[in-house]
């Protein structure tokens, strides 16, 4: 990115921790919650900082980093903790999920919390099965981790793999999250799903592939889909003008508006 992204604000909800663009949120802006993947901070999210002129952006971070406490490797006890720190919000959002977060995303979407509007379902999908390995190349660091992270799709420049690295969590918290992954499982809850829902993915992911995004679209009635040509399991920094434009189209639809936080 040209522009260097804007300094957010560290913040806490509840039990868990959040960068966001302002504080308190504006209420004349839509407001995004992203939700990062396993492995990762609210870091991640960096490419879509970008987005903090159109919108309140809130970057969750998930149990056992930075200062949240860890609990149990299940991503709907994630979940949990993620519903307690966003009620406090007061106000409807948008959430958007990678990989794991996706998951998380697809728990809150099925509890229809009513300060939800709609979720972005990104480079995710009903289940998520890891392999053992990924614990193995895990444990190694975030160097190692990220150089065979990377090649799960076309692949990262070496400056941006790098400032990936900065992004990762403690090694236990990353296996952790693998655990709560793989044991994962949505398939018999989508049908459940009542909000607006966009489906995103790269038609090079080899880690969620495309399949993984149209069984979510079938399966969540009234979801739409976007394939985005040329990028991997890594979207959100492999095409972040791309990945941007789509949630802003996509969010602008539902304005954030005051909501009781006793909801």
């Amino acid at each position: 990115m040209n522009v260097p992204p804007p300094e957010l604000i560290n913040i806490t909800l509840d039990t868990l921790t959040a960068q966001v663009s302002e504080w308190p949120l504006s209420r004349h802006k839509p407001t995004l919650v992203f939700i990062h993947g396993a492995g990762f901070h609210g870091g991640f999210w960096q490419p879509q900082y970008p987005l903090a002129a159109q919108f309140n952006l809130v970057c969750l971070n998930l149990p056992g980093r930075r200062t949240a406490q860890p609990c149990e490797a299940d991503l709907h006890v994630y979940a949990d903790r993620a519903e307690a720190a966003l009620a406090q919000l007061g106000q409807s959002v948008v959430v958007i999920g990678h990989s794991m977060g996706g998951a998380v995303a697809q728990i809150l979407l099925r509890r229809q919390p009513s300060w939800l509007a709609a979720g972005v379902l990104a480079c995710t999908g009903a289940r998520l099965k890891v392999a053992p390995v990924v614990n193995q190349l895990f444990a190694q660091g975030g160097a190692v981790f990220m150089q065979v992270f990377s090649q799960s799709g076309p692949g990262l420049s070496m400056q941006q793999v790098a400032a990936l690295s900065q992004q990762m969590a403690k090694t236990q918290t990353g296996i952790s999250d693998f655990m709560a992954c793989n044991r994962f499982d949505m398939m018999a809850e989508l049908a459940h799903i009542k909000r607006p829902c966009l489906v995103v993915c790269g038609d090079k992911d080899l880690l969620t592939p495309e399949k993984y995004s149209q069984f979510l679209h079938q399966h969540i009635s009234g979801s739409q889909i976007a394939l985005v040509q040329g990028a991997g399991h890594l979207l959100p920094w492999e095409s972040p003008q791309t990945f941007n434009q789509l949630i802003s189209e996509f969010a602008h639809r539902y304005e954030s508006h005051p909501v009781s936080t006793s909801d």
